[in-house]
């Protein structure tokens, strides 16, 4: 036998060697045309105000955020300028669009209320191509430049209004004194309002003009009936009409529905998408079927002794705490943060008041202590928690991935979100989508509870001890009734010399940990979380499903890999497989989760 027939036997056989190996394995292959995409969220607003004394997300877009991401619809938050990119808009499969107060509701520039017909027309290809629609009131009623769509015509019809359509009927301006609203289906069921005693012209629906337009709440005085919340299907995709975008704001922020109402709403939304699409799986918000997430955090302190203690307390639990420092910590501090296995993240260098830093002045504190610690930090957290426009601006420009700032309060009221999300700016005439990431730590800290150890102020050991017992409490409250419910991230904000200052104050911390370890949840770092989402955007999923088996396309950038994807399934799955890693079934309660490393062209097989 020659060499070269020898050559070409062995490769034959190394080949179908290979081949056999691989047999119980999927081959990479691309996504079939008629697979429907996991749901991505889009909600248009100018995000978080600068110009309010209290710059927070609106409640209205913290609820919107936190029910969508527990149904498995990862929210995107963008100003208006997107609704030119249709490529852009078609990337998501759920769009919001709300008028209420603080939400996009402002100059013209800002209002959704003014827009031009290609917005308009943009929304409708959305729709028309399968996209869920949620719209306020009043969206796109006047031209961009000031002229009332229903003075020039009349009405809005589909020959002046390309919404009338996705609506589904023609509107018109209606006074409504004197009409009470009745909800007739769910989700709005149980929704009632009474009457207006003033004049209160709205623009309504007049007549339908689709045969698959739904009714779910109305307006109503005596006989005389208009619709006040719809939805109708128009194309391969659903719109909801409100009314008035004030009913999916809560009553303790100017609107006029309860928490527990709006969060209905966006929950029907959800499994309404997941129903006509004929999607049996959804995505886990956390990766390892986790359904919440603990990471802890520390600001600055003066001396080195309690940053030794917190360390190696935390090391002992296996958890990689988060130090945001500042220029001002003491050189033997920063050596010795700099040779542990910590993250460490940038408070700036003077530790100061960032709203009353210009633009250049907080560029350079930002950049200053970078010099000082020869890092090149990715996240923030302003001093004295009080974010400054200024500076988010300048920490969208010199590359930050995250802020930590933005506190959740979700014990007395709704403040902050319990989900990260993307950063939008408002303020001075000026608005901007970032890709920075509020990651919201606990509203109250250590400093709240027993703050008087820096102060000398405790007269007798038993003071401190109450104290810190009412610090364990509200720790283990904020876990139980704000985060576990939504499924959210718990992001202590802790300081070394009080949390630290000896076991007895720990021992809150150290409670709360041992609560978070006998549950399903992802014990991991700041960063961590900040790089899962980030990573999350980068990735699309596509379904097509049957009767036997359910398939799942992976679709990302080539250098994304999230390990222990978890998808939630609607069924008992009978085998899962990879075609890239392994693909492992988990039940939790009862529920049936698949685990993968998601990445670009993986396939998972779901065998029912």
């Amino acid at each position: 036998m020659t060499k070269k027939y020898f050559i070409h036997i062995v490769l034959i056989v190394a080949g179908l060697f290979v081949a056999g190996c691989g047999q119980n394995k999927l081959r990479k292959i691309a996504i079939p045309q008629d697979a429907q995409p996991f749901p991505k969220a889009l909600f248009i607003t100018t995000g978080v105000n600068f110009n309010r004394e209290d710059p927070s997300l609106p409640p209205a877009i913290v609820l919107a955020v936190q029910e969508l991401s527990k149904n498995g619809i990862p929210v995107k938050l963008a100003d208006r300028n997107i609704l030119y990119h249709k490529d852009k808009l078609m990337n998501h499969q759920i769009l919001i669009l709300l008028t209420a107060k603080d939400i996009h509701d402002a100059d013209r520039e800002f209002s959704l209320s003014y827009m031009t017909d290609k917005e308009l027309e943009n929304i409708k290809d959305f729709v028309r191509n399968g996209g869920f629609l949620i719209s306020g009131d009043n969206v796109g009623r006047n031209t961009y430049e000031g002229d009332d769509r229903i003075l020039e015509g009349g009405e809005l019809n589909p020959g002046n209004y390309a919404l009338s359509e996705v609506y589904g009927m023609i509107l018109n301006e209606v006074n409504i004194k004197n009409f009470a609203v009745s909800g007739r289906k769910i989700p709005f069921k149980h929704f009632e309002k009474p009457g207006y005693d003033d004049d209160f012209w709205m623009a309504t629906g007049i007549k339908a003009i689709s045969d698959k337009l739904d009714t779910l709440a109305v307006w109503h005085n005596g006989t005389t009936i208009y619709p006040a919340v719809t939805r109708n299907e128009y194309g391969n995709g659903v719109s909801y009409w409100v009314g008035l975008s004030g009913w999916l704001v809560p009553a303790n922020d100017g609107g006029e529905s309860s928490i527990a109402q709006i969060e209905k709403f966006y929950d029907f939304v959800a499994q309404d998408y997941y129903k006509q699409k004929a999607l049996p799986v959804q995505r886990n918000l956390w990766p390892g079927a986790h359904q919440a997430a603990f990471a802890v955090s520390f600001n600055i302190a003066d001396t080195l002794p309690p940053y030794k203690f917190v360390i190696e307390k935390l090391k002992q639990q296996q958890i990689k705490p988060t130090f945001f420092v500042s220029g001002t910590v003491k050189k033997e501090i920063r050596d010795f943060l700099k040779n542990q296995k910590v993250d460490l993240a940038s408070s700036g260098y003077a530790y100061a008041n960032y709203t009353s830093l210009d633009f250049a002045d907080a560029t350079q504190d930002i950049l200053q202590n970078e010099a000082v610690w020869q890092e090149k930090f990715t996240g923030f957290r302003f001093p004295f928690t009080t974010p400054g426009y200024k500076g988010m601006l300048a920490l969208q420009q010199n590359d930050y991935t995250y802020d930590s700032s933005i506190s959740a309060n979700h014990l007395d009221f709704i403040l902050g979100s319990i989900v990260p999300y993307n950063l939008v700016l408002a303020g001075q005439d000026y608005y901007q989508t970032t890709d920075i990431f509020e990651v919201a730590p606990t509203y109250h800290d250590d400093y709240f509870f027993i703050g008087k150890l820096k102060t000398g102020d405790y007269k007798t050991p038993k003071q401190l001890h109450k104290d810190v017992l009412r610090y364990g409490q509200y720790l283990q409250d904020y876990w139980q009734y704000a985060v576990k419910p939504n499924k959210g991230l718990m992001l202590v904000l802790a300081h070394p010399d009080l949390t630290g200052h000896n076991e007895q104050t720990f021992s809150a911390l150290q409670k709360m940990i041992d609560t978070i370890k006998s549950q399903n949840v992802w014990l991991t770092s700041l960063p961590s979380v900040v790089r899962y989402f980030k990573n999350n955007e980068r990735v699309s999923l596509f379904v097509k499903n049957d009767e036997k088996q359910t398939l799942i396309y992976v679709k990302a950038e080539p250098d994304v890999r999230i390990k222990n994807y978890a998808v939630r399934l609607d069924f008992k799955p009978e085998k899962a497989v990879a075609s890239t890693g392994t693909a492992e079934i988990k039940q939790v309660d009862d529920v049936y989760y698949v685990i993968f490393d998601a990445t670009d062209r993986q396939v998972i097989k779901i065998r029912k």
